[in-house]
């Protein structure tokens, strides 16, 4: 008991706080770009977090991540075991218990935030400074900038240019966030500190739309689309108010800025009207032969075929490996689909193919949990930022999600692990200590 005592007095020590604090800042900036730094910064605050769990165990079994995790794991071994049974041939010797587990890293992100708005706008920060560091670290961002003047799908070496544009997307609602926060605060005060705040703010949201256009990701443009228009809506129903005028003023500036890029750019006309054609011949004949496989038709094709793996198991699934199989399995596929093609290129048929509708049922609850949490968070001048953002990272996460598989690629966790994590740290630091979450941020 006494060395129990002595661990959750140096857990809970400001100095100890600080560093996990650190920690976290390092795994933000560093994980995507120098990733031997990145980890070592993970591994460091997870050890500590399984101490904090360890000590805080009794209050840290309230709280209902917490059992979504344990729930998570527990899926995963039903569903393996329901393909072992079903399909043993095709199952693994052993449950993948990774998968789903590591969506819920954001539990102990949020744990060392403790409830601070300030820590959470230094994490929103570092987000965006990572993201170009990944972008810097793994190109001659140079000549990547070069070739986006002329028109070239650039992609920065990230596997592929979805990947940067998920990163841009992420950037985009953060800077703006950011932009319009500081700029607000510039022009009622004239604070020096405020007026620097948003001029590194606008940089980075030029930065930001640059690569959102460059990239050409028609998946992120909706995304953000939906965000800023069902997001802040969604925002007035849950906070029960009239849309405030700023916020309102920034999603009419956006849509009238796309619909603006549509009309004037060529680069965004064209690569939105490139495969219109495969759009028509669904509504017209609705044949899936024929469908031609490219960038839109492939993913057709890729969900079609899992329509059958989701019927033969909808409640559980067919089990982690499940969404290379289908895609080995569809013997109409060309060569091409079967030497590149890996994953379904959508998270919510991926987690029904692999999880069932139990699965995808839970991570529905955990964005809407996060999502109801955040009304605990701290006002600002009568806005709740947390909420806002945790609407609109929400909202373009899942849209993001329909056309990519970013909830199984390191990638992807890393993004959602931390914006997760800073939206949900008020409830999580409220339920363990019993107090009200920390309102020690600067305007």
């Amino acid at each position: 008991m006494q060395f129990n005592a002595q661990i959750k007095r140096l857990i809970n020590s400001r100095g100890f706080c600080l560093a996990m604090l650190c920690c976290i800042v390092g795994y933000v900036l560093f994980k995507r770009s120098y990733r031997e730094i990145g980890d070592i910064f993970q591994s460091v605050f997870l050890l500590a977090s399984v101490a904090a769990l360890f000590i805080d165990r009794k209050q840290f079994f309230k709280d209902k991540m917490l059992w979504a995790l344990l729930f998570a794991i527990a899926i995963q071994v039903l569903s393996w075991a329901n393909s072992l049974i079903d399909i043993p041939e095709l199952a693994y010797s052993s449950p993948h218990i990774g998968a789903l587990a590591d969506l819920f890293v954001f539990i102990f992100v949020a744990y060392w935030l403790k409830g601070s708005l300030n820590n959470v706008y230094l994490i929103w920060w570092a987000m965006c400074l990572g993201i170009l560091l990944a972008f810097y670290s793994h190109s001659d961002i140079v000549q990547q900038v070069q070739l986006g003047f002329q028109g070239v799908r650039i992609d920065f070496n990230i596997i592929n240019a979805q990947y940067p544009a998920m990163y841009s997307g992420v950037g985009f609602l953060l800077s703006s966030f950011f932009m319009v926060k500081y700029l607000c605060l510039s022009v009622r005060t004239r604070k020096a500190q405020y007026i620097a705040l948003f001029v590194s703010a606008l940089l980075l949201f030029i930065a930001f739309v640059f690569v959102v256009i460059t990239t050409q990701s028609r998946q992120v443009w909706v995304g953000l689309l939906a965000a800023y228009v069902i997001g802040t809506v969604l925002y007035a129903i849950l906070h029960k108010e009239k849309l405030n005028k700023i916020i309102l003023a920034g999603s009419l500036s956006l849509l009238g800025f796309a619909f603006y890029s549509y009309a004037s750019m060529p680069l965004i006309h064209d690569r939105v009207q490139r495969e219109m054609g495969t759009a028509t011949s669904i509504v017209t004949n609705g044949d899936m032969s024929k469908i031609p496989f490219n960038s839109a038709g492939t993913r057709l094709h890729l969900w079609y075929e899992s329509i059958k793996w989701i019927k033969e198991r909808p409640l559980l699934g067919s089990g982690y490996n499940a969404r290379e199989t289908v895609i080995k399995q569809a013997t109409h596929f060309p060569p091409n689909i079967h030497k590149y093609f890996t994953h379904l290129h959508s998270s919510h048929i991926e987690l029904l193919v692999s999880y069932g509708i139990v699965g995808l049922a839970l991570m529905y609850f955990v964005f809407a949990w996060v999502i109801r949490s955040t009304k605990v968070a701290p006002e600002k001048r009568g806005i709740n930022e947390v909420l806002l953002i945790s609407l609109l990272f929400t909202v373009y996460w899942l849209t993001v999600n329909l056309f990519e598989s970013f909830f199984f690629s390191n990638n992807g966790q890393w993004i959602h692990n931390v914006m997760l994590g800073s939206c949900y740290t008020f409830y999580l630091t409220y339920k363990l200590n019993r107090l009200p979450p920390s309102e020690q941020a600067s305007s």
